[in-house]
Protein backbone atom coordinates (compact mmCIF):
# COMPACT_ATOMS: atom_id res chain seq x y z
CA UNK A 1 0.00 0.00 0.00
CA UNK A 2 1.41 3.19 -0.89
CA UNK A 3 1.05 6.80 0.26
CA UNK A 4 -0.12 9.72 -0.93
CA UNK A 5 1.21 13.04 -1.17
CA UNK A 6 -1.56 15.48 -2.34
CA UNK A 7 -1.31 19.12 -3.15
CA UNK A 8 -4.54 21.02 -3.72
CA UNK A 9 -5.43 24.43 -4.82
CA UNK A 10 -8.63 26.84 -4.09
CA UNK A 11 -10.14 29.26 -5.65
CA UNK A 12 -10.74 33.18 -3.91
CA UNK A 13 -14.17 32.06 -3.28
CA UNK A 14 -12.65 29.78 -0.66
CA UNK A 15 -11.06 32.43 1.30
CA UNK A 16 -12.16 32.86 5.07
CA UNK A 17 -9.37 36.11 5.33
CA UNK A 18 -7.10 37.10 2.50
CA UNK A 19 -4.74 34.58 3.09
CA UNK A 20 -6.70 32.04 4.90
CA UNK A 21 -9.38 29.55 3.97
CA UNK A 22 -11.78 26.90 6.41
CA UNK A 23 -11.88 23.21 5.81
CA UNK A 24 -16.17 22.37 5.57
CA UNK A 25 -14.94 18.82 6.41
CA UNK A 26 -13.13 19.87 10.43
CA UNK A 27 -13.59 23.93 10.34
CA UNK A 28 -9.74 23.68 9.97
CA UNK A 29 -8.31 27.42 9.21
CA UNK A 30 -5.36 26.81 6.27
CA UNK A 31 -3.11 29.46 5.05
CA UNK A 32 -2.85 29.94 1.37
CA UNK A 33 -0.49 31.46 -1.35
CA UNK A 34 -0.36 32.75 -4.18
CA UNK A 35 2.33 31.51 -6.94
CA UNK A 36 1.78 33.06 -10.52
CA UNK A 37 -1.69 33.02 -11.28
CA UNK A 38 -3.23 30.11 -8.55
CA UNK A 39 -3.74 29.99 -5.17
CA UNK A 40 -2.29 26.92 -3.09
CA UNK A 41 -2.30 25.68 0.77
CA UNK A 42 0.43 27.16 2.10
CA UNK A 43 -0.09 24.11 4.86
CA UNK A 44 -0.15 20.20 5.12
CA UNK A 45 -3.36 18.94 5.12
CA UNK A 46 -4.33 17.95 8.61
CA UNK A 47 -7.61 16.18 8.09
CA UNK A 48 -7.50 13.31 10.66
CA UNK A 49 -11.20 11.50 11.72
CA UNK A 50 -9.36 8.16 12.59
CA UNK A 51 -5.65 6.36 12.42
CA UNK A 52 -5.06 3.12 10.50
CA UNK A 53 -3.26 0.66 11.38
CA UNK A 54 0.08 1.25 9.76
CA UNK A 55 -0.13 -1.72 6.44
CA UNK A 56 -3.71 -3.00 7.30
CA UNK A 57 -6.88 -3.45 5.68
CA UNK A 58 -7.66 -3.47 2.01
CA UNK A 59 -6.42 -0.56 -0.16
CA UNK A 60 -9.75 0.26 -1.30
CA UNK A 61 -10.40 1.73 2.51
CA UNK A 62 -9.62 5.09 3.76
CA UNK A 63 -6.25 5.12 6.12
CA UNK A 64 -4.94 7.76 7.36
CA UNK A 65 -1.67 7.92 9.11
CA UNK A 66 0.59 10.12 11.25
CA UNK A 67 4.32 9.61 10.50
CA UNK A 68 5.78 7.97 13.14
CA UNK A 69 3.00 7.43 14.97
CA UNK A 70 1.64 3.69 16.18
CA UNK A 71 -1.64 4.08 18.11
CA UNK A 72 -4.82 5.18 17.96
CA UNK A 73 -5.92 8.05 20.01
CA UNK A 74 -6.49 11.01 17.76
CA UNK A 75 -6.22 13.51 20.94
CA UNK A 76 -2.53 12.15 21.46
CA UNK A 77 -0.99 11.92 17.99
CA UNK A 78 -2.70 15.64 17.57
CA UNK A 79 -0.68 16.71 20.81
CA UNK A 80 2.77 15.42 18.20
CA UNK A 81 5.10 17.50 16.81
CA UNK A 82 4.52 15.32 13.76
CA UNK A 83 1.06 16.22 13.59
CA UNK A 84 1.61 19.78 13.65
CA UNK A 85 4.62 20.13 11.31
CA UNK A 86 3.92 17.20 9.01
CA UNK A 87 0.53 16.61 8.97
CA UNK A 88 -1.27 13.71 8.07
CA UNK A 89 -0.46 10.96 5.05
CA UNK A 90 -3.62 9.65 3.22
CA UNK A 91 -3.72 6.48 0.99
CA UNK A 92 -5.73 7.40 -2.69
CA UNK A 93 -9.14 6.45 -1.42
CA UNK A 94 -8.41 8.61 1.80
CA UNK A 95 -7.04 11.38 0.10
CA UNK A 96 -9.83 11.66 -2.13
CA UNK A 97 -12.53 12.10 0.53
CA UNK A 98 -10.51 14.54 2.68
CA UNK A 99 -9.27 17.53 0.63
CA UNK A 100 -10.82 20.27 0.62
CA UNK A 101 -13.42 21.29 -2.31
CA UNK A 102 -11.25 23.65 -5.14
Amino acid sequence: MGVVLFYASCTKEDTLLENSFKDTLDNHVYKMVAIGTQIWMAENLAYLPEISNFITGPESAKHYYVYGYEGTDIAAVKATDKYSTSGVLYNWTAANNSCPTG
